[in-house]
């Protein structure tokens, strides 16, 4: 089954690394103010045959302009090395629910096999069994959300 692929050229080339790393953990990070940023997601990917570095995917949701209930919002996707410890394995999802993380342990040990932006601007990773779905969403009270789904 294709997707077609909405990313730049400039988006792919710096995201296409990271196809055929393995995901090695999860970690969700409380936003300072849901106003201009919602929760972070970080995805912890290696390569399989490599304990000793990583690479951290992180998206979040972010405003653009000025701040209001109009004001579009984006998501924010960074690509960070770790360079300084590698994290800690025995800490591989960190800061969701139980029913969360029972989600994401599916996800552990998997290769990332793509990465691909949807038409409605929600970023895709396609693991070998499963799919990671993030979209850029504001609630009804204003406050910026990063919705997740796994899926198959």
């Amino acid at each position: 089954m294709t997707h077609p692929n909405f990313l730049t050229h400039l988006q792919h080339d710096i995201l296409s690394p990271l196809v055929g790393k393995i995901a090695t953990g999860f970690k969700r990070e409380h936003t300072p103010d849901p106003l201009l940023f919602s929760d972070k997601v970080t995805v912890r990917l290696r390569l399989l045959d490599r304990t000793d570095s990583e690479v951290l995917l992180g998206i979040h949701t972010k405003q653009l302009g000025k701040q209001g209930a109009q004001s579009p919002i984006t998501l924010n996707v960074g690509v960070n090395l770790l360079i300084s410890e590698p994290a800690d394995p025995r800490e591989s999802i960190l800061g969701f629910e139980r029913e969360e993380q029972l989600e994401l342990q599916e996800l552990l040990r998997q290769p990332l096999n793509s990465v691909y932006l949807l038409k409605n601007r929600a970023l895709v990773l396609r693991f070998l069994n499963q799919a990671l779905k993030f979209e850029a969403i504001r609630d009804e009270q204003g406050r910026l959300a990063l919705k997740w789904e796994v899926y198959v």
